[in-house]
């Protein structure tokens, strides 16, 4: 994989394929399949098998059955110790690697000429932090978000505990908790984007953790974020991934402005009163 320092001269060397981005001397991996289309996918990372080599790019298979420009990205926090298997992008002290990456893509952008309405972000399970931060930075761009954290410290200790060690050594959950709350948790992020986050019944930890939080913040906040709560019913898949040919589904209904709910197994829309 080639080292670049912005988009355009990555798009020169291919149209095709995996590079990396130096920005303030962090190297961040991405993948892209470039076509003719006006319209562009990107998919951020979620959990990683760490029995596989590093980087890989997650849903970049789902390029060949696309006709829209396709973007995967890999989360650097991985390159920094073999035994982590999730990063949310926090970083360390002194950096905030979903900010960074949140401005990687302003730039491309910017650099690629794309109109931000014309983007969906996709994303699942841990890849949820860097898809809403992107938002935040990305005016009027479009996210699916499906069983994700929107909170580390909300996830599994054992695994959020062997992040922090790596990301903050020295420092104990209570002290990274205080000092870094800010780059752990999403559930408060505003932007001018509009947000679809899907949940499904039969992954109770996320429901509980992630889902129900969220949206009671946003139902007491609101803000410039515009967010539509979905519920599906599919106890086989659990936390896990839908089907490809769902997801691509879910895609293509995305960028046409089409309903999801009926692309998930027994979805439905949550309005604010509505309990479950």
């Amino acid at each position: 994989m080639k080292v670049f320092f912005n988009f355009k001269d990555a798009a020169k060397h291919s149209r095709t394929g995996g590079f990396f981005i130096s920005y303030r001397n962090v190297l961040f991996p991405f993948w892209w399949n470039l076509t003719e289309s006006r319209e562009w996918t990107l998919f951020t990372p979620g959990r990683f098998d760490r029995a596989k080599p590093v980087p890989a790019f997650q849903r970049s298979s789902y390029a060949t059955s696309m006709d829209q420009n396709v973007v995967s990205m890999f989360d650097p926090m991985l390159f920094m110790n073999k035994d982590i298997s999730l990063g949310w992008y926090v970083g360390n002290r002194s950096h905030h690697y979903a900010e960074w990456l949140a401005i990687l893509v302003e730039r491309m952008v910017s650099q690629m000429k794309i109109e931000a309405s014309n983007i969906v972000i996709f994303a699942s399970s841990g890849g949820g932090i860097p898809a809403i931060r992107i938002g935040t930075k990305v005016g009027g761009i479009n996210i699916y978000c499906s069983n994700i954290q929107v909170d580390a410290r909300s996830y599994y200790r054992k695994t959020f505990k062997k992040m922090i060690e790596v990301a903050y050594p020295g420092m104990d959950e209570s002290e990274v908790s205080n000092a870094f709350s800010a780059n752990l948790t999403c559930i408060d992020w505003d932007g001018d984007f509009k947000l679809t986050y899907a949940q499904n019944l039969w992954d109770a930890f996320h429901l509980d953790n992630h889902f129900k939080p969220y949206r009671d913040e946003y139902n007491a906040s609101k803000g410039r974020r515009d967010v539509q709560f979905i519920v599906y019913s599919d106890e086989q898949s659990g936390h896990g991934v839908l089907s490809r040919e769902i997801e691509l589904e879910i895609i293509k209904a995305l960028h046409a402005g089409r309903d999801v709910t009926k692309i998930l197994p027994a979805g439905r829309i949550l309005q604010e009163s509505d309990s479950f």
